[in-house]
């Protein structure tokens, strides 16, 4: 195998992205794998952590949030949001990147054949060759 080649998570092998704007469908380039819906067997072990950092940043945030609503203080997460200057979305959006740079840091040096059992637990769909 020279050059193996897997299927692209961001547009299932597709090579184009849709999504909804201004009550339009819209359809571009998949800006990940340049439009050939496959990547490198690098990036797709790299996208399929990333998915797994993902997930444990939000399970993370909402815990808090959850703590933070049912705290006795009497704060929410939308008085800690407002307090920042944000709003709630703003606010959650900027927790999880803020956890998942703290997750990726304590990922950078973990066993790969760690990582890739942890992602199995997570149900993270195992990576999809498509050529050799």
């Amino acid at each position: 195998m020279d050059n193996p080649r897997y299927r692209c998570n961001s547009c299932k092998g597709e090579g184009r992205q849709h999504f909804d704007e201004d009550d339009r469908r819209i359809s571009e380039i998949c800006y990940h794998c340049r439009g050939q819906g496959q990547v490198s067997l690098e990036t797709a072990i790299h996208d399929r952590h990333e998915c797994l950092v993902s997930m444990l940043a939000e399970s993370i945030v909402n815990q808090k949030i959850r703590a933070c609503d049912h705290s006795d203080h009497g704060e929410g997460w939308g008085f800690h949001a407002a307090e920042n200057g944000m709003s709630k979305y703003e606010y959650t959006a900027a927790k999880i990147w803020d956890e998942s740079g703290r997750i990726q840091h304590a990922f950078a040096n973990m066993d790969p054949t760690i990582l890739n059992a942890m992602c199995d637990l997570a149900k993270i769909p195992e990576l999809e060759l498509i050529s050799e």
